[in-house]
């Protein structure tokens, strides 16, 4: 497994894809067939990390499989005697994917103290395919797991794409020809308009509408400095709370492993963008992709925001452009078709009056008759000028007769 190196990625075609079959010889049950990219990561009592890097599923036999309500297919390494488990179980929504790395640390991590009791890290591959379906992902996704021994922890990243597995209704060792295709993930950057509320007892206190892109730095494999990685909140999950002076407003990937925390304060009838507080964890490989230590949380908290984002109680505050903010630890916020309200006894909708627009938005507005203004006068000019040449010529024409 992961004491064999490999030096180049599957993805740039240096290997070619795997395939298993259950059983191997006559007609299989279960088939699976994929490329994969993988990394490992561990990091000791004394917070010293070590990385097995771009292993992959050479040298590797299937030791067993199953072909009841639960099918199952296990191989293993040759080098290390490290096994992976593929289980098929069956849901209401469908057949998903119990997937589990075996291994032995100190077989894995060689001549590093490790632990030689065996290490078991799991993950689920959620999908949709029924029981005569099979399933189809050509794009590359994502899995993640982490374990804590006595020794330290352990970070699991496995890359998959162009999978193509069954384990019920194979016919003739063949893939089903009805087949179920991974959902479409956006892009990380994309960061589609939104509209968010805080509500409790029924009533909400704040409604904020934007569109938002964060940009975080991060150390990444291989590259000098830092990375910075572009994410747009797309459909978070929302929380928050409702204060007299101070509510908040977070907002969440499903897994929260990115947080976004916008806090509001209200004094003399005044309302604050008070701070924004960003949190991500670092083992999130959408957000920080090959990060050089997957350890750990990325954070910045910003305490002031300053006036910038001012509005009234009873109005709005309201930004079509472009706005962006440097923040604390290298972070950038930026903002678009931004409007929010707060502090009102129940929002249910933007009020048109009180509206606090950004100087952003004036000057472009002012820009509009401005430009409208100019191309008048300049059709004024052309017109006086016509109508100048056209007198002359008349009065040329009287002096020749």
């Amino acid at each position: 497994m992961i004491a064999k190196l490999v030096a180049a990625s599957l993805f740039i075609g240096v290997c070619g894809a795997i395939s298993y079959r259950w059983p191997e010889t006559g007609e299989p049950c279960v088939m699976i067939d994929f490329d994969s990219l993988n990394r490992l990561w561990w990091e000791n009592t004394n917070r010293t990390i070590h990385k097995i890097g771009d292993w992959n599923f050479d040298n590797t036999t299937v030791i067993n499989g199953g072909c009841n309500e639960t099918a199952f297919l296990t191989i293993e390494w040759s080098v290390d005697n490290a096994t992976y488990n593929w289980t098929f179980i069956q849901s209401d929504r469908g057949v998903d994917v119990q997937m589990a790395l075996a291994f032995v640390p100190d077989r894995v991590f060689i001549n590093q103290s490790a632990s030689n009791e065996t290490v078991v890290m799991s993950m689920t591959m959620r999908t949709t395919m029924g029981m005569n379906t099979s399933y189809r992902c050509d794009d590359t996704r994502r899995y993640k797991a982490m374990v804590s021994d006595a020794t330290g922890r352990y970070f699991l990243a496995m890359h998959f794409r162009n999978v193509r597995m069954q384990a019920f209704g194979l016919q003739n060792g063949t893939y089903s020809t009805n087949v179920s295709r991974c959902e479409d993930v956006p892009a990380p950057n994309q960061h589609p308009k939104g509209t968010w509320r805080v509500t409790e007892d029924n009533k909400t206190c704040i409604l904020l509408t934007a569109q938002i892109m964060l940009s975080l730095p991060y150390d990444k494999l291989g590259a000098q400095g830092k990375t910075m990685s572009q994410i747009g909140i797309q459909s978070p999950v929302v929380s928050g709370s409702c204060a007299q002076n101070s509510s908040f407003i977070q907002l969440s990937d499903s897994d929260s492993s990115l947080n976004i925390t916008i806090t509001f304060s209200q004094k003399d009838n005044k309302v604050n963008w008070e701070t924004v507080e960003i949190r991500a964890a670092l083992d999130d490989d959408r957000i920080f992709p090959d990060a050089a230590n997957p350890f750990g949380t990325f954070s910045s908290v910003n305490n002031s925001m300053g006036t910038n984002l001012q509005t009234t109680v009873s109005g709005s505050y309201f930004c079509n452009s472009d706005t962006k903010f440097t923040l604390k630890e290298g972070a950038t916020l930026e903002l678009w078709t931004l409007q929010y309200a707060a502090f009102q006894g129940n929002i249910s909708q933007f009020s048109k009056d009180g509206v606090n627009v950004c100087k952003a938005d004036v000057k472009t507005n002012s820009i509009v008759p401005i430009a409208v203004g100019a191309a008048l006068a300049g059709l004024v000019v052309i017109v006086l000028i016509a109508y100048l040449i056209g007198r002359r010529r008349n009065r040329k024409g009287y002096e020749s007769v």
